[in-house]
């Protein structure tokens, strides 16, 4: 009897097997954000997961787990400390896997802004740069104390709250339209948006701040009688009058303009890349939500228009190195990537379940495509910009 039972239970969990993707470091100067945001939700969603499946079979042996895998996943937030810089804890939340989602994404979005804020601290003592960078919102911030004193992020954040709705107003109309169908308010919610907003616009502002500092560089460069590849082209594209458009344009035809706007995000693109290709694919997620969908779509698609050319400045530094070094600026850790952050911020490469849950949860491989780009866009030269590619190339004495 007790054997049939047993079987039963058995047949039951199995048809409930939860896989969980592995945690990927994956070695690349443009992730996307599909992998680390299932990894991390999905494991949110495993403790409420267990606890129905024990409910349904009867099993307390697989309810004592619970805690185990929540002390997994609270045990990830824990190793990060101050990081990721505008991910702001929602007590109140209600949804594990979203908020551990956006957990993921902040990380995402501070991926290239942690890079810029460490190559400005090293530029700056060659080439001084004013580190109080202007935001939309009318103040600036020092974006170095922001990165390494948390005491800076906490009145920076005290300050959103003293001034939320006046900043809110401040946001780009497609953002406001967004926040709004996501019923976000003045709370924890609302200041983590903000503080995404906020580095994003700090991340633009750094690019713009480290081209011009690298043209002085190549003047530097040129005084000692050294010929350098020339900076690339200045990028500049803005998503925010395209989402206006599609938003008015979906509200006029009427219905259910959220799914409207979302198919036309889905053939929309930005320096050649569709949100599929930049995001890693779509999102499985057991809680759907077409506004959060269309929220994350334009997210990342805001992103990956500030991203992008920061990769082709990364590049090119990378290419120009040798001759940087002549006046005295080494950037020793590009190229940066997605791994090198996980070890910075104190992210774990992998993850490992509690034992006993074989029959319940797997650890799966990831299989989201990475992202294709030209990691070499001059390879046909030498870093001096006029010869010939030559692998024995050095710098002239």
């Amino acid at each position: 009897m007790h054997r049939e039972r047993d079987a039963e239970i058995d047949e039951r969990t199995k048809r409930e097997m939860i896989s969980i993707p592995q945690m990927d470091c994956p070695d690349t100067l443009l992730p996307s954000v599909k992998d680390l945001q299932q990894t991390l939700g999905s494991l949110a969603a495993l403790p409420a997961e267990l606890e129905r499946i024990a409910t349904l079979t009867l099993d307390d042996k697989l309810l004592t787990k619970v805690s185990a895998v929540q002390a997994v996943v609270d045990g990830i937030e824990d190793a990060l400390g101050n990081f990721p810089l505008s991910y702001i804890p929602d007590g109140s939340v209600k949804c594990p896997e979203w908020e551990k989602q956006d957990l993921a994404q902040c990380i995402h979005n501070e991926f290239k802004f942690i890079c810029q804020v460490k190559i400005v601290e090293i530029v700056t003592k060659v080439i001084p740069i004013d580190i109080n960078v202007p935001t939309p919102l009318g103040f600036t911030v020092d974006i170095v104390a922001l990165f390494k004193d948390p005491e800076y992020k906490a009145q920076l954040i005290q300050k959103i709250k003293d001034n939320f709705e006046e900043y809110r107003k401040m946001l780009p109309s497609s953002m406001g339209d967004m926040w709004k169908e996501m019923g976000i308010v003045h709370d924890e919610m609302g200041i983590r948006k903000m503080m995404e907003y906020i580095i994003q616009q700090l991340s633009l502002g750094i690019y713009g701040l480290l081209m011009k500092a690298f043209a002085k560089a190549i003047e530097l460069v040129e005084k000692l009688s050294l010929g350098i590849l020339p900076l690339p082209a200045l990028l500049s594209f803005d998503p925010e009058s395209f989402f206006k458009a599609m938003i008015e344009d979906a509200k006029k035809q009427g219905g259910d303009w959220l799914a409207e706007v979302e198919k036309q995000l889905e053939a929309f693109s930005v320096f050649g890349f569709s949100i599929m290709d930049i995001m890693g694919g779509s999102i499985e997620e057991k809680v759907q939500s077409t506004a959060r969908r269309v929220s994350r779509m334009m997210e990342n698609f805001r992103k990956f228009a500030i991203d992008w050319p920061i990769l082709q400045l990364e590049l090119w530094i990378e290419k120009v190195m040798s001759l940087l070094e002549k006046i005295g600026i080494k950037i020793p850790f590009i190229p940066f990537t997605f791994c090198d952050l996980f070890g910075i911020i104190g992210l774990p490469k992998s993850i490992a379940l509690p034992e006993g849950l074989e029959a319940v949860a797997e650890l799966t491989s990831t299989t989201s495509p990475a992202i294709e780009y030209n990691s070499n866009p001059n390879s046909d030269v030498n870093p001096d910009g006029s010869t010939p590619y030559n692998p024995n190339w050095t710098v002239p004495e």
